[in-house]
């Protein structure tokens, strides 16, 4: 009886298991499998200097119309949530936001400019403004060959362990689809262990500003190497106007403090009023000294600068067939010009009539008035030059943009899309409840300030056609002024191989300190040889000044034409073929030796070295 009853409850106890197996297996069936945390996603935020630029508003009606592709496309697919993290720019914010992607959408094809193309020319498939106003192609420079594969699309992209983590977003399915979507899942999720695992801490190089490996300063760099790459692909750079404008404020500041320096040398190295106390020339009262030299300096510099244009062209007409020849001949003339003009200046102010003693010395009152000639001319020099730079920042006012890196989860992005409700740049995650409504609303407020303007005008044309006439022309004067701008950055671009902007102020102060002790020191080489040449000769002043050295032309033979070598040398090295070649920093220091070299060789044949 032992056994059966042993038996019986054994098989009862075996019927209940089974049974107990049976009905629990289909509940853990049910239970949903336990992904890893989503990664955390992070995207980018551009915010223009100037958000009524062309440019801007073609980036964001570039995203807008990608934005609303990407939505047909998912919704035509069926999938609840958009894979993507893209920018709204609304009249409130005009903040552009551009997801981080490592891989494309197979729609994305390069438009605009290919890669074999010598030409960067705006797509016309992307209703550039700039496309229609101009018909003429524009020639790239060294920088501008990287935008010659310009995308359609408005995504910057991130490297390739940051996009992986960032295109796969869990997904809500239904029941009956459960199983193929867990295992989808899964195989993510798995991927992206690999990759994000918290374990490792590699989800995102960042959180919170601090890194978590040792390689996030190498990743970093190479992650804004390729931030920078897309952006200059869209003819955009970083930077703030402000920040550009204060930081190249250092050059005038350093300028004037080397002018100040210049200024007071002679008086404290050379003091020259107690050696000749009583100095022939006399100065009138309306212009003392040394108001003379400094204008007749500048007035010099000034008709040297207009004269080389028309050199140019005429030697450019004359040697068409041979560019670049023509151009180093243009550049041989008219530094002869300016050498020329700068020993004029010293008969007509009466420099070696005023002289006391007979060869060129810093006792001497004409060492001064030559100092004070080479002075204003250089500072003619300086301010042009210093104008130019700020003219040269001014160009890429429109095309400046301040990146901001935010990272975010979904609760936090959740959170703010319900903040904002609409307004500055929003993340839409999940798109599936869609309301005619609010959307359509959203829709207007993102629309580009173009064809949001286009749209009002157009509304109201039959009443105001005077307006929409001013508005019209209003924006053909805005593109106008933008191509302008666009052929300034181009050629500028050309001229240093690289853009203006990213010349460091350090380069600027020291080009500004190489011309202004280049021409000093030339100066006072070509005075000193004139003044030793028989063209200085003539009756002396007073009449019993004897001379007791005779004159000789040699030096001034041997002076003239090796400064116009230098100075034609330094010429040709600031020229678009040679200097993108060598770059902006060997031609300032190659400049800064020869100019310290002219000009201690110029106070040295005025006995100041010895």
């Amino acid at each position: 009886m032992q056994p059966a009853s042993h038996s019986r409850s054994s098989s009862a106890s075996a019927q209940q298991l089974s049974g107990m197996g049976a009905a629990e297996q289909p509940r853990s069936a049910q239970l949903p499998v336990q992904p890893s945390p989503p990664p955390i996603q992070s995207h980018y935020e551009l915010e223009f200097e100037n958000p009524s630029s062309t440019w801007a508003r073609k980036l964001f009606a570039d995203a807008e119309r990608m934005s609303r592709n990407m939505d047909d496309e998912f919704a035509g697919n069926g999938k609840g949530a958009c894979r993507r993290s893209k920018a709204r720019s609304t009249s409130h914010n005009t903040t552009r936001t551009a997801s981080s992607h490592s891989q494309r959408s197979p729609h994305h094809s390069p438009t605009g400019a290919s890669f074999n193309s010598p030409y960067h020319t705006p797509s016309p498939s992307q209703s550039s403004a700039l496309g229609t106003y101009t018909n003429r192609a524009i020639q790239s420079s060294p920088e501008r060959e990287k935008r010659k594969s310009r995308e359609e699309v408005a995504l910057l992209d991130r490297v390739p362990e940051d996009g992986d983590a960032m295109e796969f977003h869990p997904e809500s399915v239904s029941q009956g689809s459960s199983r193929p979507v867990i295992a989808q899942a899964d195989s993510e999720y798995d991927r992206l262990d690999r990759i994000t695992s918290p374990a490792i801490d590699s989800a995102s190089h960042y959180l919170g500003g601090q890194s978590l490996t040792g390689d996030d300063d190498e990743e970093e760099e190479e992650e804004q190497w390729i931030l920078d790459e897309e952006l200059a692909r869209q003819g955009l750079y970083r930077g703030s106007y402000r920040q550009l404008v204060g930081l190249y404020s250092l050059t005038p500041l350093f300028t004037f403090l080397v002018f100040l320096f210049l200024t007071l040398l002679p008086a404290i190295a050379y003091p020259t009023a107690d050696a000749t106390p009583n100095a022939p020339y006399h100065y009138s009262p309306l212009l003392p000294f040394p108001l003379p030299e400094i204008l007749i300096a500048m007035a010099f510099w000034a008709l040297c600068y207009f004269l080389h244009s028309p050199i140019y062209s005429i030697v450019s007409s004359t040697l068409s067939n041979f560019p670049t020849l023509a151009l180093f001949l243009a550049s041989l003339v008219q530094c002869s010009i300016g050498l020329v003009l700068r020993v004029i200046a010293v008969p007509i102010l009466l420099v070696p009539r005023g002289a006391i003693f007979d060869h060129p010395t810093w006792r001497d009152i004409s060492f001064l008035r030559t100092w004070w000639i080479a002075l204003g001319w250089a500072a003619a020099e300086a301010i042009v030059g210093v104008k130019q730079g700020y003219d040269g920042i001014a160009l890429y006012q429109d095309v400046l943009v301040s990146v901001r890196r935010v990272v975010s989860t979904p609760r936090s992005q959740k959170q703010q899309n319900v903040a904002m409700s609409g307004y500055g740049s929003v993340n839409r995650e999940t798109p599936t409840r869609t309301t005619s409504g609010p959307r359509e609303q959203v829709d207007v407020e993102r629309r580009p300030l173009l064809d949001r303007q286009s749209s009002v005008t157009s509304s109201v044309a039959p009443h105001s056609d005077g307006n929409l006439k001013n508005a019209l022309e209003a924006e053909v004067e805005r593109d106008v002024d933008e191509l302008i701008a666009l052929r300034g950055r181009e050629e500028l671009e050309d001229l240093y191989g690289m853009p203006f902007i990213h010349i460091p102020v350090f380069i600027s102060c020291l080009h500004r300190l190489n011309s202004a002790i280049f021409i000093l020191g030339s100066t006072l080489l070509l005075t000193a040889a004139y003044m030793r040449s028989s063209l200085s000769l003539g009756p002396p002043n007073p009449p019993e000044k004897t001379w007791t050295r005779p004159r000789n032309d040699t030096q001034l033979l041997i002076t003239f034409p090796f400064l116009v070598i230098l100075a034609w040398i330094l010429s040709l090295l600031h020229t678009p073929q040679v200097l993108p070649r060598i770059g902006i920093q060997t031609f300032v220091y190659i400049g800064l030796m020869i100019s310290l070299g002219v000009f201690f060789a110029g106070l040295g044949v005025w006995e100041g070295i010895v």
